[in-house]
């Protein structure tokens, strides 16, 4: 069976639809993993269930979306080279194949964010406020308090300031003092704060 000269070859085609969905399952995954699973279970190691499950296999969207932009990319420089009419492209593998690796590079802090913004602080809002407050996350820390979420709560009998201070975080550490943080119940500021 011919193809016309103006349609990009099915094979490349076939690939790119392999491609856009796996990367398109990836993609949802992660942002399923850091809003709505973390919202509900806690802080999570973002792609370590998929990777123990799939494994190697998650690569192979990758690959083909890699082979799929690099073989369009040189049909589209062999038409323009051959001075002839570019192929129809169905846009939508292109698309998803180079934007949605993207949503890798998100950072966290960012889903937590949206998350706690459109659904409230949670049921792990002690843990949420905890590790902010360690790794000096000033937005998600002024976002859980503003959400009514006090500044002392335990997250298994730790404090924000106790997290602040053993993440050498001193800035962090003045600030949740002066939203009224007991230095009593965080034992890693002794000596930290003088």
């Amino acid at each position: 069976m011919t193809q016309e000269s103006d349609q990009v070859p099915r094979w490349l085609s076939n690939l790119g639809k392999f491609a856009a969905v796996g990367i398109a399952f990836l993609a949802l995954d992660l942002v399923y993993e850091q809003t709505l699973l973390t919202w509900k279970e806690g802080n999570q190691m973002v792609g370590f269930s998929l990777t123990h499950i799939l494994g190697p296999l998650l690569l192979l969207p990758i690959l083909a979306g890699a082979i799929f932009i690099l073989g369009m990319l040189l049909l589209v420089f062999l038409c323009w080279l051959g001075h002839r009419p570019w192929p129809k492209v169905n846009w939508v593998p292109v698309f998803v194949v180079t934007l949605g690796p993207c949503i890798a590079f998100i950072p966290y802090g960012f889903w937590k964010r949206a998350t706690i913004g459109v659904m409230g602080p949670g049921p792990n809002a002690a843990q949420f406020l905890f590790y902010a407050a360690h790794d000096g996350d000033r937005s998600t820390v002024d976002l859980l308090l503003n959400h009514g979420v006090p500044v002392d709560i335990s997250n298994r009998g730790s404090t924000a300031l106790n997290g602040a201070c053993a993440g050498g975080q001193l800035e962090m550490a003045h600030f949740l003092l002066s939203k009224g943080a007991d230095v009593s119940r965080a034992p890693e500021c002794e000596g930290f704060l003088k």
